[in-house]
Formats: C-alpha cells, sequence, structure tokens
C-alpha cells in the first residue's frame, strides 16, 4: 500500500494523551497501526480494536487517494485493522453508539487554534500556527483540561457580519497612491543611494557588536535574549537590503548598559527601541547607530570618500507617465554608456609592473599575518584531532582573523560543555553564514550566530541522521524516474540544509513521475541517461546548463519543461562534460608545476573561475616564469577576475592578465 494512502489520516482521542505518549515517533495512532499492518507483522496490543472503535474520530482519510484501486486497497486494509466492519471509515456512527454525552466537552474557538481557518486569518498566521494539531492542552490528562459552557457570544458573532457598504466610500488608501505616482519620477531621479559592501556594513555595526553582544550578558538572560533576537532579525534585514530584495518594516529593541552601577551594586538597563524601514542602507545603519548613542566616525568618512551625489533634477509634479518612462530610461542609458566608456578607455594593466610595485607590500603583509595564520592552524588542528572531527571548513568569505575567532569561541564551548560535544565525532565541521545539517551532513554553524545556538544545533545533531538516511533512496528515486541519470552536487553550490534539500527532491521527482505517465519521454532519448548529470540546487531559480555539463535544475522547475531542456542541450552537455574532464586533469598537472618552479605558498582560484581559464592563466605564468618567478615567490597567489592585495598578504590577479612586450 502506497505511503500516501494514510499520510492524511487525522485521528483525535478522547483517551488520555499520557497512554499513548510512548508512541510519539509516529503522529497518529491510527496511521501506526496502519503501517503495521502494511509490513505484515501487527501486534495489536489488548483492546486496540475497542480503543479504535470508541476513542477515534478519523476524517480527510480519503482526500489523497489518487486512484479507486488505493480507495479499496485502503478499505481492505482499514478493515482488516479494525476487525472486519467493526469500525466505520467515517466514524460518526460507531462514536455516537459507543460514546457517552458526558463524554464530549465544547472547547471555545479563542482556546481552539483549529478554528482559525473558518474564523477569518491571514495567509501568514494560518502558516505559523499549527492549527492542524488541536489545543496545545491536549496533550496533558484529561482532568486538567479546561471546561466550557455553551453560550452564543453576541459580539463574536456580530464581528462575523459584514462591513457595511458606506466603508468603501473611504479612498484614502487610493488617493495616497495616485499621490505616490505622481511624484515618484522627482523622487526617484533625484535620491542616488550610498551602497556598502557587506564588509563596510560589519565594519560601521562593530561598536554596536561591543555593546549588545549576548555575550556580554550571560548573567542577565532576559536581556540576552532581547538582544540576540534584535541582533537576528537585524542582520536578516540588512543582509536582505545588501541582496537587494523587499523585506517588511522591522522593530527592535535593544538593551544597553548604563555604565553605571546602583547603590545595591546591581547593573541598570536602558532598552532602545529602533524601527527600519527603507532600502537605504547608509541611512539604516547611522540611524541603528545615533539611536544608540554610538560612533558614526566610520560612516560619516564613507560618505566623504564616496563620489558627491547628483544634484536633484527638477521635474514637474504633472509629469506623464510616458515621459517619465522615457526620461528614466534616458538616464539609465546615458549612465551605463558612461561606466562602458570609462571601462574601455581605461588603460590595460602590464601584470608585471603592478607585481613589482605590490610585491613588498604584499610578502609585508603576509610577513605580519603569517603568526596569526600558524596560530589559526594549529588551533584548527588541535581542535580536529583531540576531538576526532573529520575536518574543520571555513567556508564564510571572511579572513583568516574571522577564522580564528570561531575557533576560539568553538573552543570555548568545547571547553564549558565537554559532553555536549560527542556527536560532532568523525563528522566535519563547517562554519558558515547558516546554521543546521548539510545534505552531505557536515555540521553548519553560523559565524554570526552566539555559542548557546551552537550548542542547540550539536545537540540536534542526531535527530538529522534520519534525514540523512533518506537522501540516497531520495536521489535514486529522482534518478530511476529520469532513465538512470546521475544526481549529482556542484563542489562550490550554495549549503542546502538536508530537509529542504529532501523536500526539492521528493517535489521534483513527483512532478517528472506524473508527467512520465502522462506524456512519456521523446522517442529520440537513448534508453538511459547514465552519462549525464543532474543537480538540484534551489526551490527556484534558472535552469541551466553549468560550464561543467550539469543540468542544473530549481525544485519547481514544471516537469515539461525540463524534459524539453534536456532533450534539447543534450549533445552539448556531452561536450562539456567531456571537456571538462580533461581541463581538470590538465588543472592539477599545471598547478602542481606551478608551485614547484614559482616558488608559492599558495595558489588557488575564485569559485568562479572554470578549469580552463585556470589553465590559461597558468600556461601563460609558466611561460612566463624567467621574468615572473623573482617577484612571485613566497607569495599566496589567488587567480581572480581583479588586481587586488589583501589584507592578509594573499595577491589576486585575472586569470587573462597582460603583459607589456618590450
Amino acid at each position: 500500500m502506497s505511503p500516501n494512502i494514510v499520510q492524511r489520516c487525522q485521528t483525535f482521542s478522547t483517551e488520555s494523551m499520557e497512554k499513548i505518549r510512548f508512541w510519539r515517533e509516529s503522529k497518529y495512532y491510527l496511521e501506526m497501526i496502519l503501517e503495521e499492518a502494511q509490513m505484515g507483522n501487527s501486534k495489536y496490543p489488548a483492546g486496540v480494536v475497542e480503543k479504535l472503535k470508541n476513542s477515534f474520530y478519523v476524517d480527510n482519510c480519503l482526500t489523497s487517494l489518487q486512484t479507486e484501486t488505493e480507495l479499496h486497497e485502503f478499505i481492505q486494509v482499514a478493515k482488516d485493522v479494525m476487525l472486519e466492519r467493526k469500525f466505520d471509515l467515517r466514524g460518526i456512527r460507531e462514536i455516537r453508539l459507543a460514546s457517552k454525552p458526558e463524554n464530549w466537552h465544547y472547547v471555545p474557538g479563542s482556546i481552539n487554534p483549529a478554528d482559525l481557518p473558518s474564523r477569518g486569518c491571514s495567509v501568514r498566521q494560518l502558516s505559523e500556527t499549527e492549527w492542524w494539531h488541536g489545543p496545545p492542552w491536549l496533550y496533558y490528562p484529561s482532568d486538567t483540561w479546561p471546561r466550557s459552557e455553551f453560550s452564543v457570544n453576541e459580539e463574536e458573532v456580530l464581528k462575523e457580519k459584514r462591513k457595511e457598504i458606506v466603508s468603501s466610500m473611504n479612498c484614502m488608501a487610493r488617493l495616497l497612491k495616485i499621490n505616490f505616482w505622481r511624484t515618484l519620477p522627482a523622487v526617484v531621479l533625484s535620491r542616488t543611494l550610498v551602497t556598502l559592501t557587506q564588509q563596510e556594513v560589519a565594519t560601521a555595526l562593530r561598536p554596536l557588536y561591543f555593546a549588545v553582544h549576548p555575550d556580554l550578558f550571560y548573567r542577565f538572560p532576559k536581556e540576552k535574549e532581547i538582544n540576540e533576537n534584535s541582533l537576528k532579525q537585524m542582520n536578516y534585514y540588512l543582509e536582505t537590503i545588501l541582496e537587494n530584495k523587499s523585506t517588511d518594516p522591522v522593530l527592535l529593541t535593544f538593551c544597553l548598559k548604563n555604565g553605571t552601577q546602583n547603590v545595591d551594586h546591581s547593573t541598570s538597563f536602558k532598552h532602545v527601541n529602533i524601527q527600519l524601514l527603507g532600502k537605504d542602507i547608509h541611512s539604516l545603519l547611522y540611524n541603528i547607530l545615533s539611536t544608540c548613542h554610538l560612533s558614526t566616525d566610520y560612516l560619516d568618512d564613507l560618505q566623504k570618500s564616496r563620489p558627491r551625489q547628483m544634484k536633484p533634477k527638477q521635474f514637474t509634479t504633472r509629469t506623464s507617465s510616458k515621459s517619465f518612462h522615457d526620461q528614466w530610461w534616458k538616464e539609465v542609458r546615458k549612465t551605463a554608456e558612461d561606466i562602458e566608456r570609462c571601462i574601455w578607455n581605461e588603460p590595460d594593466v602590464d601584470f608585471r609592473s603592478w607585481l613589482i610595485n605590490n610585491t613588498d607590500k604584499a610578502l609585508h603583509r603576509l610577513q605580519m599575518c603569517q603568526p596569526l595564520r600558524e596560530e589559526t592552524e594549529r588551533l584548527r588542528n588541535e581542535l580536529r584531532e583531540v576531538h576526532f572531527l573529520k575536518d574543520i571548513v571555513w567556508n564564510c568569505g571572511w579572513g583568516i582573523t574571522h577564522f580564528r575567532g570561531c575557533l576560539q569561541s568553538f573552543q570555548r564551548l568545547v571547553q564549558q560543555h565537554p559532553s555536549q560535544i560527542l556527536p560532532l565525532k568523525g563528522r566535519t565541521l563547517v562554519f558558515g553564514r547558516e546554521t543546521g545539517v548539510s545534505f552531505e551532513g557536515h555540521i553548519i554553524l553560523s559565524s554570526e550566530d552566539v555559542r548557546n545556538n551552537w550548542l542547540d544545533v550539536i545537540q540536534s545533531v542526531e535527530q538529522y541522521d534520519n534525514l540523512l538516511r533518506q537522501i540516497p533512496k531520495a536521489e535514486g528515486a529522482l534518478s530511476e524516474v529520469l532513465r538512470g541519470i546521475s544526481v549529482d552536487h556542484r563542489k562550490f553550490q550554495p549549503t542546502v540544509m538536508v530537509q529542504k534539500y529532501i523536500q526539492q527532491l521528493g517535489k521534483l521527482t513527483s512532478a517528472l513521475y506524473k508527467h512520465r505517465w502522462v506524456h512519456g519521454y521523446p522517442e529520440d532519448w537513448p534508453r538511459r541517461l547514465c552519462a549525464f548529470q543532474l543537480v538540484v540546487e534551489c526551490e527556484s531559480g534558472p535552469l541551466m546548463l553549468s560550464p561543467t555539463g550539469q543540468f542544473i535544475v530549481p525544485a519547481s522547475c514544471p516537469a515539461l519543461v525540463l524534459v524539453d531542456f534536456i532533450g534539447k542541450n543534450m549533445a552539448e552537455a556531452d561536450q562539456r562534460l567531456q571537456f571538462y574532464s580533461t581541463m581538470k586533469k590538465e588543472e592539477r598537472m599545471l598547478h602542481a608545476q606551478c608551485m614547484a618552479q614559482l616558488g608559492l605558498s599558495a595558489l588557488e582560484k575564485d569559485d568562479n573561475i572554470t578549469p580552463d581559464l585556470m589553465v590559461q592563466c597558468c600556461r601563460r605564468i609558466l611561460r612566463d616564469a624567467a621574468a615572473l618567478g623573482p617577484s612571485l615567490r613566497g607569495l599566496r597567489l589567488r587567480i581572480s577576475h581583479y588586481y587586488s592585495v589583501l589584507q592578509d598578504g594573499e595577491i589576486c590577479i585575472p586569470w587573462n592578465w597582460n603583459v607589456t612586450r618590450r
């Protein structure tokens, strides 16, 4: 019997939940019994038939049945479990016959979340409320349940009445919307936002972190929780703005120490409320810091270093929509042309000259950072060996200083809770931007979270093992429905948590099963697609063929579109896979030659540098090794798309660097 037959069974017991609490692994008692019957090893407890007959109401159990065959199969299994027609599938008749009126209790809607959909609520409230589980007091002994007399509340009844027609005459919102669109041209074209990078935002917020970090409030749990929640909301809001996405306004509350002690030597606090609104990142940061009476010198220096803003352009408020759009596109086109002109007129950088001018600076920074790098590596190896970790990976994008800080915080966590770290044995620990367990089984700790959040994740690691064991089966199902295509992963793909990954695989697999059943696959497809690779990377995104020949597929992609895309790009995918395999082998060989001949401390590349680009760059470096070798010896070199000397002494060069021939 298919699992979805019993998936939607909803049961509610009038017995005390204490008696069946040992079956907590199964959400619903009836679902567990049916699954046991399916496996053929059902051992019914004494009196189970009478309990099911008298204690359960089953509804909506047939909503997920797809065919008449499944319907008959479900009815047969249910009859077998209920001992030959002793239980009505709908349950109403048997409940009335077997139960007494005093066993039923009236529950007012105010304490019954199941009434939310019928009473009217927002989509967000519905999604955040577990209304299908019933009231929380169902899980307590029956003698503690609230008891109410049935009565009609006239006030509640009146709330459900529709509004009078007069209310529709209130057109203030419409007038505001019209006024907004009339003044939009002047606002859009006269305002230029100050853009900041993620590193600049973190630097600007450093005074706030030192003032409200939860670790500073370990003696004050209430204030610590307030600051921790506010920091999470603030970081999420700022990250959303930096990604140029829209988000709702947020009201934050921070607890700050006054700096003076009371007469009884207790610490006093002041609560600061901050409203985050808009997309101007500079104004948001200035508002946060100034409201907390913290230094804004860094922001002021950044604003002075930015180019001066354009003078506001004067527009009449009666500008038509057509003229506004024409003017807007004219400004955009002019800006794009100016940028393109600057790029083309910019003289090419001579790699050899740039290297000569920046080698000393890079070596100096490298030398200054070397003790820090050695200390970080020593601490990393010590934690890995002492606690039997498979590996510790830094995947956050920040520098070596932040990596050492995370390692030190983790070391203090281990010292405070040594027994709680045992679930990490034999696993890979990753410091990243999220917290959870990836589909690869890696334990990911966010570099922005505090140690208590890390501890919560580590303690719940074993709960994810069951999900991890489901991944091969889910990937195998997707592979089988697509004629044996290889379900793979990209090396540098964004981190995906295990629960989301399983959901994405299941969603795409279901869509393909339905498509294959209704439409089938094209006749010109080969019988097996084992030579091709498919990557399920996210819930929604572009459907594309990667430079390495992999089909990158979002989980929400329609099956018809995916099948058509695969059919049209099979030949190209095969060529790219073979080319990638060849280039990868040559890249490893050239990498070893560069390290040996040039005496580099390290040779790395950015994630977006494909093997063929790396091969081209390494070939040219080896060809000019005699001239470039003395300048590159001892350096840490990173192949990228730009020239730069990083704070830790690492040198970034573009893969297509130029040298002026003399």
